[in-house]
């Protein structure tokens, strides 16, 4: 997709005055110190923090940007460059990347959880790639102000979106749906993260669920389905041989994990190349996705193979006089 400032202006600002109504948009940016490709960038004003992001405006001028999101037309505003005033920076840029995403009727894996949901997106991507084109969420870009962007990445040339989606607090979800717009969820694990943002675990359950709202399949394990749930069609994972992915055994061995799992009434055997339990268990999601994507359960094997570890915000590396650093 191509936009313009104009094209822009009609989705979250309509009614703005433009001086540049042609300028062509193709980078969306939210932090000031970011700016790679000026003069396409539309750079939004999130509020937050210490200075109001106002004050970055002259700084982003001189760098060449040309496109502002803002909540208010500056005091000191530049003659050649385009002010998109909203009453909701946030919201805007929410509702421009809703909109992209109407665009494409591509399968969108949406990945939510406590944990887990970088390393399965991670995962899924090393896994799928051969067979798919795919967009997938930068980093950990699961928030508010991430999802938006991930989903901004979508191009015509895409067969397959990968995006994660995190929340903190009850309310949120629902905004991250509108933005991704999943065909297929996953739903990782419920642990103690952001437990202090909800009242309980049951609460953060079904603020997750939330993310799954319109989709063809959820893929989760059993204990993780939410109580009434009866509009999707759930993809389980565990022990029980109610399971669609019923997991019969796991073996661990020096070099990997042995995974026995019962799926279409028939016996099939995986081998994950990692051996600690959270890793073998992302995997085992990871296995009942392409299993619901019905990828050959050898070549599912042969990709497994070559499965290879994630780094992410906290790493564990090997220092001087047998001491580790975190």
């Amino acid at each position: 997709m191509i936009y313009t400032a104009d094209n822009i202006a009609s989705v979250i600002a309509t009614g703005a005055t433009l001086v540049q109504p042609r300028l062509v948009i193709e980078h969306l940016l939210t932090d000031s110190r970011q700016v790679v490709y000026p003069l396409t960038t539309l750079f939004f004003a999130l509020p937050g923090g210490a200075k109001s992001s106002l004050q970055f405006l002259p700084l982003l001028y001189t760098a060449g940007v040309r496109n502002f999101v803002v909540p208010l037309l500056p005091q000191k505003f530049f003659d050649d460059a385009n002010y998109f005033v909203v009453t909701d920076v946030l919201g805007a840029l929410q509702k421009l990347a809703a909109h992209h995403r109407k665009n494409f009727t591509i399968p969108v894996i949406g990945i939510t959880g406590s944990n887990g949901k970088t390393i399965v997106k991670e995962w899924l991507y090393q896994l799928l790639q051969p067979d798919f084109n795919i967009a997938r969420s930068p980093k950990s870009y699961n928030s508010q102000v991430g999802v938006p962007l991930s989903v901004w990445q979508l191009s015509h040339h895409h067969t397959l979106a990968i995006i994660e989606a995190g929340i903190s607090q009850p309310g949120e979800m629902e905004k991250l749906n509108t933005i991704i717009q999943p065909t297929i969820g996953v739903l990782t694990n419920i642990g103690a993260a952001h437990d202090k943002g909800f009242t309980s675990r049951q609460q953060k359950l079904s603020e997750k669920w939330k993310l799954f709202a319109g989709v063809e399949a959820v893929i989760t394990e059993e204990q993780w389905v939410e109580n009434g749930v009866a509009d999707q069609s759930i993809f389980t994972l565990g022990v029980s041989n109610q399971c669609a992915v019923q997991v019969v055994k796991t073996e661990v061995l020096k070099a990997g994990t042995v995974v026995e799992v019962r799926h279409n009434q028939q016996m099939f055997c995986f081998v994950c190349p990692f051996t600690d339990e959270a890793s073998v268990q992302n995997c085992i999601t990871c296995i009942a996705v392409l299993l619901y994507l019905k990828i050959n359960v050898i070549v599912i094997n042969q990709r497994l193979a070559n499965l290879h570890a994630v780094d992410m915000r906290l790493q564990l590396k090997a220092g001087v006089n047998q001491s580790i650093v975190i």
